[in-house]
C-alpha cells in the first residue's frame, strides 16, 4: 500500500495564523503540491458542488481522491482551504494584472470559475426551451457524474491493492526461491564435506593397517633372531 506523503508546510498558502485547537488543525498550511491536487479534485467535482446544497459526500469524495494521490487531508480540511482559496482569488480580482505573482493558484481558480459561467449559461439556455424539468434532470445528471467518478476512484483503488499484492506475492516467491537455493547449496557442501571425511578416514584406516603389519613383521623377524 503507497504511504501517503507527508509535505513540508508551505508559507503563505495555508491562512495560517496562531489559532488554538480545532481552528488550527482546520487551517494547517498546505503544500503547493497538495493544493495543485486539491483544486484539480475540486474542478471535477465543480458541477455536483453547484447542483447540491448537502455536500457532505463530495468534500468526502475529494478527501479520497487526495488520500489516492498520496495526500492525507479530512473533508473539512478539503473545504476549509477551498474557503479560503475562494477568498484570495476574489480578493486578486481586483488587481490582476499581478494576481499570478501574489496568489500562485489564481489561474486554477479562474479556470474553475470559468468553466462554471460556461456550464451555467448553457444550461440557462436549456432550461429556457426544456421547461422546469431541466433543473431537476442536471441534479440527477451531476449525481450521476458522481456515482461515475467514485467508481473509478474505487477501481483505482483496487487495482492499486492488487498491484501491491502481486508485488508481494512476487517477493515472497523470490525469497522462497532463494532459501531453496541456499537449501541445495548447504547440501551440497554438506555431501562434499561428508565424501571428504569418509575419504580421510578410509586413508587413515588403511595407513593404519599398514603400520600394524609392519609392526608385526618387524616383531616376528625379531622373534626369529632372538630363537
Amino acid at each position: 500500500m503507497e504511504v501517503p506523503r507527508w509535505h513540508h508546510r508551505e508559507g503563505g498558502d495555508g491562512g495560517g495564523g496562531t489559532r488554538g485547537g480545532g481552528e488550527r488543525d482546520r487551517m494547517a498550511q498546505w503544500s503547493f503540491e497538495e493544493t495543485r491536487e486539491l483544486l484539480a479534485s475540486r474542478a471535477e467535482l465543480d458541477r455536483s458542488f453547484v447542483q447540491t446544497k448537502r455536500n457532505k459526500h463530495l468534500w468526502a469524495a475529494v478527501s479520497s481522491r487526495m488520500e489516492e494521490r498520496g495526500f492525507r487531508r479530512t473533508p473539512d480540511q478539503c473545504k476549509c482551504k477551498w474557503k479560503n482559496l475562494i477568498t484570495r482569488y476574489k480578493g486578486r480580482e481586483a488587481t490582476e494584472g499581478d494576481a499570478d505573482r501574489q496568489f500562485p493558484f489564481y489561474d486554477d481558480m479562474k479556470r474553475i470559475f470559468s468553466a462554471r459561467k460556461r456550464k451555467d449559461g448553457a444550461a440557462a439556455a436549456a432550461g429556457s426551451s426544456g421547461g422546469g424539468g431541466s433543473s431537476s434532470k442536471q441534479v440527477k445528471i451531476a449525481l450521476m457524474e458522481l456515482m461515475i467518478w467514485q467508481s473509478q476512484a474505487e477501481a483505482m483503488r483496487m487495482g492499486a491493492s492488487e498491484e501491491r499484492e502481486a508485488e508481494r506475492r512476487e517477493k515472497e516467491m523470490e525469497c522462497r526461491m532463494a532459501m531453496e537455493s541456499l537449501a541445495v547449496e548447504k547440501a551440497v557442501v554438506d555431501q562434499g564435506w561428508r565424501q571428504r571425511e569418509e575419504e580421510r578416514w578410509v586413508r587413515e584406516e588403511t595407513r593404519a593397517r599398514r603400520w600394524d603389519g609392519l609392526v608385526s613383521a618387524l616383531l616376528e623377524r625379531l622373534g626369529r633372531r632372538g630363537s
